[in-house]
This record gives C-alpha cells, structure tokens and sequence, in this order.
C-alpha cells in the first residue's frame, strides 16, 4: 500500500503545500490580459525543502493562449514568511533581459491590482512582502531596429562603477 503524498511531506514541506494550494484557489480563475495570464504558486517538489533551504516557491503568470510565455511575478519562502512581488516596471526589466529587449506583453492596470490582490493575500497569512523595483531607473529606449553604441555601453557601465564607489564610501564613512 502506498501512501498519499501530503503524509510522506515533511511539515515545512506540506505547509507550503498547502499555501499553494490556498493561493491557487484564491487566484486561478482570475486572468490578465492579454494572454488569459492566470496566477499560479508553484508547490515545493519532494517531500522535504532540506530543512527549509529549498523552500522558495515562484508565483509566475501561466498563458492559456500559445505564443506566450511564463511570467515570474514574485516569490515566497513560507518557513521565514517573506514575499517579494515584482512591480510592472521590475518585471518588464527582467522580461527585456531574457528575450532581447523584448518589452512584457501584459496589461499594466491589471497587473497592478493583482499585485494589490495578493499582496493582501499574504498579509493576512501573516508574511512580510517586498515590492522588487527594477535595477534602474526607466530610461527612453531606443526602437529596437536602432543601432547601439558601444560608446554609450561604456560611459553607462563607467557612470555605474562611479556609483557603486560612492555608495560604499557614503556607507563606510556614515558607519565608522
């Protein structure tokens, strides 16, 4: 005889079983367009996440309608109580930096309540959220059929350096 899954799961393992399960009856009938996005929270693989090291759970957008793919929105790790959603600009950054400068195809009003929806969501489960802002700030692009400069690649890359320095100064003077 062989047993159930959810009694061979460690504790930490099914009660992020089970927060899945919750988030995903909450919010699968709900869809974004323009791909008919539905939200869904992975479940744990196994039986155990090593004591809680392998506890990360993504929230992603699965596309019902073909031509699209899976959008990584957040994620939660259920034994330290933390989320991190994705803002649309956060999202659309990440979108760009694996498909070419590819800008996300998702509606952004919607994608804002939803955000709102399940950050309500986990505050009531009693977790602490944080909203991912993208890694700089939005910037006019150029059309993708224009050509780069590697000069400005460069400035870019130097001006950045420059930043960080001064970040760590700013840090290690306001902290000796």
């Amino acid at each position: 005889m062989r047993l159930p899954a959810h009694l061979l799961r460690t504790t930490v393992a099914q009660s992020a079983s089970d927060l899945a399960v919750s988030f995903n009856l909450v919010f699968g009938k709900r869809m974004l367009a323009p791909a008919h996005y539905v939200p869904e929270m992975m479940t744990p693989e196994g039986q155990s996440t090593g004591g809680g090291k392998q506890a990360m759970q993504r929230l992603r957008l699965v596309p019902l309608d073909a031509g699209f793919t899976n959008l990584v929105f957040g994620s939660a790790v259920a034994p330290e109580r933390t989320v991190e959603l994705r803002t649309f600009e956060a999202l659309d950054e990440a979108h760009r930096a694996h498909f070419g400068d590819q800008a996300v195809q998702l509606e952004r009003a919607g994608y804002a309540t939803l955000v709102l929806e399940v950050q309500g969501f986990f505050e009531k489960e009693g977790f602490t959220i944080t909203l991912v802002e993208p890694s700089e700030p939005s910037a006019p692009r150029a059309s993708p059929g224009a050509p780069r400069s590697r000069n400005g690649l460069m400035a870019g890359f130097a001006l950045g350096a420059a930043a960080v320095v001064l970040a760590a100064t700013a840090f290690y003077l306001a902290h000796r």
